[in-house]
């Protein structure tokens, strides 16, 4: 069993090519890149209890080699990714059930009654780069990954990007991520591979969006403190899950409720102390340019062009690696 810590980032297919051919990665690749094509079958049960309780269970084909692989539910912060994983080799497409550890599973589930949800097909293009961080040496796997989530009758693209932190400290990740996406539009990722094809089975789960939360002001030591980390962390989230949802459905009401997210965001850094006026800025203009695309009478691709955009991303993954360094 390992911890598996990563960043994931949508990028426009368009960009693809420009992506491969950034001389950022010629730098701080160790041998030129590996090339693979990657069939996956994710397994669940017929009412979903697995994903229902955040479990992955799939069979990677690599060529004439099989993997098995659990990932059991863990914690996501602003697009950063911790969770528990196993890994076994096997001989073949079929589950091997003996290797599973009961614990894993949520109780009650019949290991039988696993079958096949849906598949992911795409090709991954895997870096391993060796990259400098405040003095230290960081390791970390950059993967491209490019195709198709599909169930029997739907499909949904994959175009993504994800940083694995092998050794080293986590916030290389940040600074990786932040300095590929100052070269192409890059933007955080909450939802994983397995999210999209339960999400094309139930459509309704993209409409599911995290609350916004409730901000209780405090008085420690008649001193009145109203930063609230958890309170930024909920809104970024809400931020990144409307976003997410409007990609997916299209639906410019899940858009109409960003820019108070945006808003209440921007309010709760400004009582932060060590909040550069830069991030304030970038996220004040984030939900000004929102604001007025949504006023448009057709906003579509407006609104296709503002998600794709640079500055968008920029813009969410420095606020997630502020909201990081508070931990």
């Amino acid at each position: 069993m390992a911890q598996e810590i990563e960043l994931k980032l949508s990028l426009p297919q368009a960009y693809q090519s420009r992506f491969t051919a950034l001389a950022l990665l010629q730098g701080y690749a160790l041998e030129a890149p590996q090339l693979q094509a990657l069939q996956n079958s994710y397994f669940d049960t017929p009412d979903q209890r697995l994903n229902r309780h955040a479990v992955a269970l799939r069979i990677r084909r690599n060529g004439d080699r099989y993997i098995q692989t659990l990932k059991t539910r863990g914690s996501s912060q602003g697009g950063l990714h911790q969770r528990q994983e196993w890994e076994w080799p096997v001989p073949g497409a079929a589950l091997d059930f003996s290797v599973l550890p009961p614990q894993a599973f949520p109780d009650g589930v019949a290991l039988d009654t696993l079958a096949v949800a849906f598949n992911t097909d795409f090709e991954r293009t895997c870096w391993m780069l060796d990259y400098s961080y405040q003095g230290q040496q960081a390791s970390i796997e950059l993967v491209l990954d490019n195709g198709w989530v599909s169930t029997q009758d739907q499909r949904d693209p994959i175009s993504e990007i994800e940083l694995e932190l092998k050794s080293g400290p986590t916030g290389a990740l940040f600074e990786l991520a932040l300095a590929l996406a100052a070269e192409l539009p890059l933007r955080i990722s909450r939802i994983s591979k397995a999210e999209k094809g339960f999400r094309l089975l139930q459509p309704e789960q993209a409409r599911r969006i995290p609350a916004a939360p409730v901000v209780v002001d405090r008085v420690v030591d008649r001193v009145e403190s109203r930063f609230d980390l958890q309170a930024a962390q909920q809104w970024l989230e809400r931020i990144q899950a409307l976003l997410e949802s409007y990609a997916f459905i299209a639906d410019v009401e899940r858009l109409g409720q960003a820019p108070a997210a945006f808003a209440g965001l921007g309010q709760q850094l400004a009582m932060a102390e060590g909040v550069a006026d830069d991030l304030l800025n970038r996220l004040t203009e984030q939900q000004q340019a929102l604001s007025l695309l949504l006023a448009e009478a057709d906003p579509e691709v407006l609104l296709q062009q503002w998600l794709d955009a640079r500055s968008l991303g920029l813009c969410l993954l420095q606020t997630s690696q502020w909201l990081y360094q508070q931990k």
